[in-house]
């Protein structure tokens, strides 16, 4: 047993390794000038970033709205339970709070378990979840988003009815199975198929000045993990993911966001916004790399501002989490913006299109 458990280990790190290197290697490969600022870079570490740390974006606190649904049985559902979900949940709006400094002001942090959780969180204008700046979801869910119930899912949980860029959500994380699901298994995102499904949740040709950033969920199923047998935390985490639920993505990503982009950089982590969901997601994969494969992805918005130089670029999947770019909505005609879906596979993810 032991000689397996070392196995795993030796195996989980290399895997991380791979996949940490690969993300290194996703960078735009020409030189831009990334969010207006006056340095040039070439890839997604050059120049200084925010030495910024904990909840805080542009010196600023950021709320968080964590939700999550453990108990599908008793809403008569016929899928099975999401075990443990709601002890992830809690952890993560603990691990919010315990960053926050409160000479600098405490971000507002709700959790919603269970019961507390119906379609009126998501659905209709100035619905509560569009009064975060970031929204975890974490459940069972389809191509549809987030999956409430029968009832409630075969009425409302639908995009049409989603009107997330109508308040100041710039993140919204959807920790569930084919919340981009674009009918594909493999290469390039269906972009069109994409947005046609998810454009008008993210603001597009609407007169919103924020709007959704991104939108980070998964092309194919996604699944639990919780961390007991490495509970002393993910190989090569810098203590960083150390808990019970380390393997869990939400939980890496929002451990990871809770340190500065130089903290990150020095680590040779990712730390922009699209880099980290991929990333935390890899590591949930190599730890339970049995369990077949998964595929996070994500939509996000990207503008560019001819300047007779280089380019002026806001691409929100290299955003930072602390110092995030202004608002889609807000930006000038001189700026042309659209968005882009992207999505990595590892091992071999199960799709369900259903």
């Amino acid at each position: 047993m032991n000689e397996q458990r070392s196995s795993l280990r030796l195996y989980a790190i290399r895997q991380i390794l791979k996949y940490t290197n690969m993300l290194k290697n996703l960078a735009i490969g020409s030189a831009f000038v990334l969010g207006g600022s006056n340095q040039v870079y070439g890839d997604v570490w050059g120049g200084l970033r925010p030495d910024d740390r904990g909840p805080y974006a542009n010196g600023q606190p950021v709320s968080l709205m964590v939700v999550s649904i453990e108990d599908y049985k008793s809403r008569n559902d016929i899928r099975d339970n999401y075990p443990q979900v709601n002890l992830t949940s809690t952890d993560i709006a603990e691990i919010w709070k315990k960053q926050a400094d409160p000479a600098r002001g405490i971000p507002r942090v709700d959790t919603f378990l269970d019961g507390a959780v119906s379609s009126s969180l998501f659905t209709g204008t100035g619905a509560p979840c569009t009064q975060y700046d970031m929204v975890i979801f974490s459940g069972h869910g389809g191509k549809d988003g987030p999956w409430m119930g029968k009832l409630e899912d075969s009425y409302y949980m639908q995009p049409v009815f989603y009107d997330w860029s109508s308040g100041i959500t710039k993140w919204f994380v959807n920790k569930s199975c084919s919340g981009l699901a674009d009918g594909l298994t493999n290469g390039p995102m269906d972009e069109n198929f994409v947005i046609s499904q998810w454009g008008r949740v993210m603001g597009l040709n609407s007169p919103y000045p924020n709007r959704l950033h991104s939108y980070l969920s998964y092309r194919s199923r996604s699944f639990a993990a919780f961390d007991r047998e490495f509970s002393g935390g993910l190989p090569g985490g810098h203590g960083w993911t150390s808990g019970m639920y380390t393997c869990n993505a939400q939980r890496i990503f929002v451990n990871i966001l809770m340190h500065s982009d130089n903290e990150c950089k020095d680590a040779k982590y990712p730390k922009t916004i699209g880099e980290n969901w991929f990333i935390a997601n890899a590591k949930q994969w190599a730890m339970y790399a049995t369990k077949g494969g998964i595929a996070p992805a994500i939509l996000n918005w990207y503008a560019v501002k001819e300047t007779g130089g280089a380019p002026i670029i806001y691409d929100y999947f290299l955003e930072s989490f602390h110092a995030p770019f202004p608002g889609p909505g807000t930006l000038g005609p001189e700026f042309s913006i659209k968005l882009k879906a992207h999505s990595q596979n590892y091992g071999k993810p199960n799709f369900d299109f259903d």
